[in-house]
């Protein structure tokens, strides 16, 4: 891990602690100016975890895991190809529960034309559905509907927008433990 660009600022009082290679905070922690370009071990705040000016890049991996909350603020990006993963604590049992974010759904290239790849990575096994759906929320086609058993790998599937009139449309997907609906713009059918 290289923490050469490191700043962390953290509130007037916390105990952290570096051991082996993962980086304990146990209160808050700011993680600014970074740029993660290979696996880095996961970074964890009893509270809370605030990101700025930070990038994924296309061959990084990270992970944040929190006690309350993570807040992603301008200058956070994630390269295509990066890998970012997020945890809030289940306070009952101190387990980690992954959800959905932005970067785990998107479609490229948004505006499209006639075509674009939605691509997606689910991280509990069960049932996904992908649905393209109106502004009115009518379904307009389901792209995918299966049980996955592969979690963590990323997933791809093209949408044809034959016959759809320019505009915004939505993608929806769901899986047991969450719904995520983007924007898409159909530009030139």
């Amino acid at each position: 891990m290289n923490f050469s660009r490191t700043i962390l600022q953290l509130s007037i009082f916390f105990i952290g602690i570096y051991a082996g290679n993962t980086y304990s905070q146990f209160y808050d922690m700011v993680l600014e100016d970074m740029s993660i370009t290979t696996y880095t071990e996961p970074f964890v705040a009893d509270n809370s975890i605030t990101a700025s000016n930070f990038t994924v890049t296309e061959t990084g991996d990270v992970t944040f895991k929190a006690g309350n909350s993570i807040t992603l603020l301008p200058g956070f990006s994630v390269e295509e190809g990066g890998l970012f993963h997020a945890y809030i604590s289940d306070e009952k049992n101190g387990a980690y529960k992954k959800s959905i974010n932005k970067d785990e759904l998107n479609n490229f290239p948004n505006p499209f034309g006639n075509l674009t790849t939605i691509s997606f990575l689910v991280f509990s096994p069960g049932n996904v559905k992908l649905t393209v759906i109106n502004p009115v929320g009518q379904t307009i086609e389901t792209l995918f509907d299966e049980n996955i058993t592969d979690t963590g790998v990323s997933h791809e599937v093209k949408f044809y927008a034959n016959g759809l009139s320019k505009g915004v449309y939505f993608y929806k997907l769901e899986t047991a433990d969450n719904t995520v609906i983007k924007k898409m713009i159909l530009s030139n059918p």
